[in-house]
C-alpha cells in the first residue's frame, strides 16, 4: 500500500508542479499564463520524479510526449501523469503480473 500512496503523491506533485510552471505570472520573468509549458519544463519535472534519469532522455521524453499529446487531443499533463503512476519513467519498469511498457 506504501508504494501505491507514493505513486499518487508523485503524480499529484507532478501535476501541481507543471501548473505552478503555466501559472507563472509573466511579469516574474517565467511564461506568460496563456504559453505551455515548454519541452525544458517538462524535462525538469521528469528528472524530479526519476532522479536517475538521463537530462537528454527525460528531453526525448518530454518532446515526445508533447508530440503525442498535440496528435490525440490530449493535454501533456495527463499523459505524464498516467506514465508517472504506471512506471515512474522507468523503461525498464514491469508490473507485479509481468506487464511491460513499449521500449523503442
Amino acid at each position: 500500500m506504501t508504494w501505491f500512496s507514493s505513486l499518487r503523491v508523485t503524480a499529484a506533485f507532478f501535476s501541481f508542479s507543471v501548473c505552478a510552471f503555466a501559472a507563472a505570472p509573466a511579469s516574474a520573468g517565467g511564461p506568460s499564463p496563456t504559453a505551455a509549458p515548454s519541452e525544458s519544463a517538462y524535462a525538469a519535472v521528469l528528472r524530479t520524479i526519476n532522479p536517475k534519469l538521463p537530462l537528454e532522455k527525460a528531453r526525448a521524453y518530454a518532446r515526445s510526449v508533447m508530440a503525442d499529446a498535440w496528435r490525440t487531443h490530449l493535454d501533456p499533463r495527463f499523459i505524464m501523469s498516467i506514465v508517472t503512476v504506471e512506471s515512474a519513467w522507468r523503461a525498464n519498469a514491469i508490473s507485479r503480473v509481468g506487464a511491460r511498457g513499449w521500449v523503442n
